[in-house]
């Protein structure tokens, strides 16, 4: 945050690193400079301002399909691999859409 070519936005892996993420831009005094946009929801994360925006993942969806593919291969499944893909909704709260400085 402190170079003389800081980034402009941010794209955090999981939500314990998007609160670190919030943490460092709020403390440099950059959450309203930095775009951020977290991988996971956070506790919390319309209460602040800006709000984080986020690309959510269903849990419970993704446990449930895990179990489906563990049972079936416990029953005996040896068939090809099976490719799943869950919607992950993208969540616009504000902080994933702000524009760069010039």
């Amino acid at each position: 945050m402190r170079s003389t070519d800081p980034p402009t936005a941010l794209f955090t892996s999981q939500n314990l690193i998007t609160i670190e993420a919030l943490r460092a831009l709020h403390h440099a005094d950059r959450q309203s400079d930095v775009a951020l946009i977290g991988f996971d929801d956070v506790p919390l994360g319309e209460a602040i301002e800006p709000a984080v925006t986020v690309v959510t993942q269903d849990a419970r969806e993704l446990g449930r399909q895990a179990a489906q593919l563990l049972f079936s291969r416990l029953d005996g499944y040896t068939g090809s691999v099976r490719q799943i893909v869950l919607d992950t909704p993208l969540v616009a709260r504000g902080s994933g859409e702000i524009p760069p400085r010039r």
